[in-house]
Parts: C-alpha cells; structure tokens; sequence
C-alpha cells in the first residue's frame, strides 16, 4: 500500500498527524514517527490499515440528442466503469412512453452504445430520459 501523503502539524508537544492512503489503494503500512532533541531520538511505531469502501459505478456523459421525427436515434456511445466490478448491469427507462417506442443497449465491458426507436406519427416534444448502472 502506498501513502500519498503524511503531514505534521503543529508546535510543540501538540503535534498532529494527517495520513492520506494512495486512491483507491488498500492494505496495511507501518508508520514510523521519531522526534529527536539534536543528541538523542526516541521512536514509535503503529500499523495503519486502509480498508476498501465500495466506490459507485461511473457512466460517461452522454450529450443532449435532436433529430428528425420518423428517423431512429442509433450507436451514441457512452462507458461505464466501476473500480471494484467489473460485471456491470446498464439499463435504461423514458419518462414519455408514448414517443419512445424502444431503448436498446448494447455492448460489453465499458464501451457501449445506446438506440432509441420512436412511435410513428407523434408530434410530441419530449425531455428526461433516463439512463441507470446498476451493479450485477
């Protein structure tokens, strides 16, 4: 396990500490802290272990679309990526089921794609589809 920093502070016998682990590193170091007085050195010693926390998912943005009614909005790529998983469940929802007529995702590991198919004949204007990463 790594350490990206170790800082002091503070003056005399109030001295504090801070510790920050490398991201996303785990483990345990030992940690050693010694004060010396120019002639002699004393020394003391303790172990830091650095758990893991469950980090979330993260999905790319994916930029507002506009196209022509009676067309099909086909291949707009996105990644998604999770730092403890790999095994990732991307899904997909509107908020106007009666313009959206089909949401198809597509791919593996962190590139994706997503198509959306709309019902024929509406002259609806429609915002706030929603896409979710879901840990499998």
């Amino acid at each position: 396990m790594n350490i990206s920093t170790i800082r002091f502070e503070g003056i005399g016998e109030n001295i504090v500490i801070s510790i920050t682990p490398t991201h996303n590193k785990t483990g345990t170091v030992i940690i050693s802290v010694s004060v010396s007085d120019g002639e002699l050195t004393a020394t003391t010693a303790f172990n830091l272990t650095v758990t893991g926390v469950n980090d979330a998912p993260v999905i790319s943005k994916i930029a507002n679309q506009t196209i022509d009614e009676d067309t099909a909005l086909t291949q707009i790529n996105f990644t998604v990526s999770d730092s403890e998983n790999s095994v990732l469940m991307v899904s997909g929802s509107s908020c106007n089921l009666t313009l959206v007529s089909s949401i198809i995702l597509e791919g593996t590991g962190e590139n994706r794609t997503i198509s959306l198919s709309f019902r024929d004949g509406q002259q609806i204007s429609a915002k706030g589809h929603q896409m979710s990463l879901i840990r499998k």
